[in-house]
């Protein structure tokens, strides 16, 4: 049995790959190996695989992976070796988790304090960390449902869309946005000849082949290949990054140089997700974003 979650020195918490992702590129996990077992009665090391790739550069998607020695006494090792022995049970495994995997929250607004509390020194500290491993297990031990793992950006969710398709269980997978959830399979919307009064009000994730193109030397706009339609007219949406918006984005060295390559070789095919509604002005129709949370590209 895979480890699906693991507890974050840097973090002091239980996360899923899919939040180690997102916490590494942004500067509070400092090391792929900065993980261990989540059970309190358990030290053994786990690593992040590919947190440290960006997307097009991974073979696998984020993951982790036990290069320590569980307990005898962990709960976790138990159901490992249950699994091997091919009488493992999802009530077990709902009893070792931590996080729940039905529902993923997605904050659109980060907290102001998020990268203040969050980038505090952490000293090694065998009794702090296990202080706080014993309460997140007690809180798990003692609560009737599962905290759902919380997001920021739309990465870790493109990823979780991804994993979620190949298990074909979109429909049984939520977002919590704002206390409303939505399905992932009503969340992710192709753009492909969609026709413009019946797509949702509401912010969705839309998604299609874009082509990213330079104005005015330090701004961007990204157009995608595929139309939505509204009176019988195709439009292909557009999206525009301003200078001022990367400059202010914690993650704008990284961005800068993706999209600097994307618009010198405009024949390489890029898969671009934005978390928007379309709207319509004039002869354009457009995608708005406020931050580049928002959005992300995946190489084809």
């Amino acid at each position: 049995m895979k480890i699906e979650e693991a507890y974050s020195y840097d973090y002091m918490d239980v996360v899923d790959a899919e939040k180690a992702y997102e916490l590494f590129w942004e500067g509070v996990i400092k090391d792929k190996r900065n993980f261990e077992c989540p059970a309190q009665n358990c030290k053994a090391q786990i690593t992040c695989s590919n947190i440290d790739k960006q997307i097009e550069e991974m073979k696998n998607t984020p993951h982790f992976r036990v290069y320590g020695e569980h307990s005898d006494e962990c709960d976790i090792y138990k159901e490992i070796k249950l699994a091997e022995l091919d009488v493992s049970t999802e009530k077990n495994k709902s009893r070792t988790s931590y996080l729940g995997s039905e529902t993923d929250i997605f904050t659109t607004e980060r907290p102001k304090n998020h990268y203040h509390t969050r980038k505090e020194s952490v000293k090694d500290n065998d009794d702090k960390h296990k202080g706080i491993k014993t309460s997140i297990q007690t809180n798990r031990d003692n609560s009737l449902t599962k905290r759902s793992p919380e997001f920021y950006s739309i990465r870790p969710l493109i990823s979780k869309f991804q994993r979620h398709s190949k298990e074909n269980n979109l429909s049984q997978r939520f977002i919590k946005i704002k206390g409303y959830d939505v399905s992932y399979k009503e969340m992710f919307v192709k753009i492909d000849n969609n026709e413009l009064d019946k797509l949702s009000k509401y912010p969705r994730i839309y998604f299609g082949e874009a082509t990213v193109y330079r104005k005015n030397n330090s701004d961007f706009v990204v157009r995608f290949a595929s139309s939505i339609i509204d009176a019988d007219v195709k439009y292909k949406p557009s999206l525009y990054i301003s200078n001022e918006m990367i400059n202010s984005y914690y993650w704008k060295h990284k961005l800068q140089t993706c999209l600097n390559e994307l618009a010198s070789n405009r024949e390489k095919q890029v898969l671009v997700f934005v978390y928007s509604k379309p709207y319509k002005k004039d002869r354009f129709l457009n995608f708005y974003i406020d931050t580049l949370d928002l959005i992300d590209f995946r190489y084809l």
